[in-house]
């Protein structure tokens, strides 16, 4: 005889931005406060939104010239307006190539490239204080690529490095990179993101989301309209190897020349490189339109209301023996709770002569990511189910593993707002 017994798996969307769909604004370059005739790029706005740090390159007003490195310029935002920027910044600005790589979240500490400390090379910080800035000091770190372009993103926590870097496991030219400050406040050796992100080409320009999940970076490796697109990814599972595909942002931001550069305020405000329609680029701005997804109980009790339909029309194709479990998991989750554990358990032990049973596991995801992402939770949630099966005694060989794709009677709906893991057993 046979029987079944049916596990679903409820995937449940999250408040967080993760549930969200970018979209943008019309683009816009910025006045002439911001931009000159030279090149403008990598800006970056402190967390209040008053101060915007840029980049100006190839320009006769930089300490070293036209033909010197870049300079690090500042402008104070007045109401909504940005005013004319200065490079009179003190300690920062030399002959060599200078840039704010990153912010505070209380604004008195700059992140900065390492043109001021023996040997060059690397990062620094300086803090202000009494209203002026302090020498720049060297942040030590290590396995740093000796040659070649490199560039930094430091998050306003100052506990995330990412680099962008060719460096000795690279699978093109520049990758991007993650360092994590350790417990005795040293840096960790810098981690490849790995071939999801990295490309054969370049990747360049990290940005992080202040909730440490989305990854924005500009890259000519992965499809887009021109010579560098800027693209997204979402970090899975708290890891810095494990991302979605990177998504390309799409014509709105991007041009069929280059584009870089992306920082995103905290009231979603957009700047970026790009040298559209000129030899030299300059600091575009954008706003994110967001859309949400229904989050509401409502929503929630409606998925599990199609839930229990599906489990319907399965009992009524096939009544006998059958029992039904519906197990809820946080969004972006591939865990099983404790209670989950003993429902799991529950059905085992009322199935005898488990040496003969063989068990088959079909799973979908409905979260939004692409294909490949959903794929990848699936066979994430999927082995959890398996792990702990092993617990129970159930040998590997009882367990078959299906494609998604063979199971024509259980889909997810169509919105994609539901994950389902079909369990079968077979005595």
């Amino acid at each position: 005889m046979m029987k079944y017994f049916l596990l679903l798996l409820i995937s449940l969307w999250g408040q967080s931005t993760l549930c969200q769909i970018l979209k943008f604004e019309e683009v816009t370059r910025l006045p002439a406060t911001i931009n000159s005739e030279a090149e403008e790029s990598m800006p970056l706005v402190s967390l209040d939104g008053n101060f915007m740090y840029f980049v100006r390159s190839f320009y006769k007003g930089n300490r070293g010239g036209k033909f010197a490195g870049h300079d690090i310029w500042l402008s104070k935002k007045e109401d909504t307006l940005w005013l004319e920027a200065t490079n009179q910044l003190g300690v920062f600005n030399n002959k060599k190539n200078n840039a704010v790589i990153g912010i505070r979240e209380h604004g008195q500490t700059l992140y900065l490239l390492d043109s001021y400390n023996t040997p060059v090379g690397g990062i620094a910080f300086a803090r202000l204080i009494n209203e002026k800035w302090t020498k720049p000091e060297k942040i030590t770190l290590k396995g740093l690529a000796k040659e070649g372009f490199i560039g930094f993103y430091m998050n306003p926590s100052y506990d995330i490095l990412l680099i962008s870097m060719k460096g000795q496991d690279s699978y093109g030219e520049e990758d991007l990179y993650v360092s994590i400050k350790e417990n005795n406040n040293r840096w960790s050796t810098p981690q490849n993101l790995g071939a999801t992100i990295n490309s054969a080409g370049f990747e360049i320009s990290p940005f992080l989301s202040a909730d440490k999940k989305f990854l924005f970076f500009a890259s000519n490796g992965h499809p887009g309209f021109g010579n560098a697109d800027i693209f997204v990814s979402e970090r899975l599972y708290n890891s810095w190897d494990i991302w979605s595909i990177p998504k390309n942002l799409g014509p709105a931001i991007n041009s069929t020349d280059f584009d870089a550069y992306f920082t995103l305020t905290a009231d979603s405000t957009v700047y970026f490189s790009s040298n559209r329609g000129s030899d030299n680029a300059s600091i575009y701005r954008s706003s994110v339109i967001i859309e949400k997804n229904d989050t509401s109980q409502a929503r929630i009790d409606s998925l599990i209301k199609e839930a229990e339909l599906i489990l319907s029309d399965l009992k009524t194709i096939n009544p006998r023996n059958k029992q039904e479990l519906l197990i809820s998991f946080e969004y972006n989750s591939f865990k099983l709770s404790d209670t989950d554990k003993k429902t799991i358990t529950a059905v085992l032990d009322n199935i005898k002569q488990k040496e003969s049973l063989t068990i088959s596991l079909i799973a979908f995801s409905g979260e939004s990511y692409s294909l490949e992402s959903k794929s990848l939770i699936s066979n994430k949630r999927i082995h959890t189910i398996k792990e702990y099966l092993k617990t129970k005694g159930i040998l590997p060989l009882n367990i078959s593993i299906k494609n998604p794709s063979m199971a024509d009677d259980l889909t997810p709906t169509e919105d994609g707002n539901i994950g389902i893991v079909k369990i079968t057993f077979n005595l």
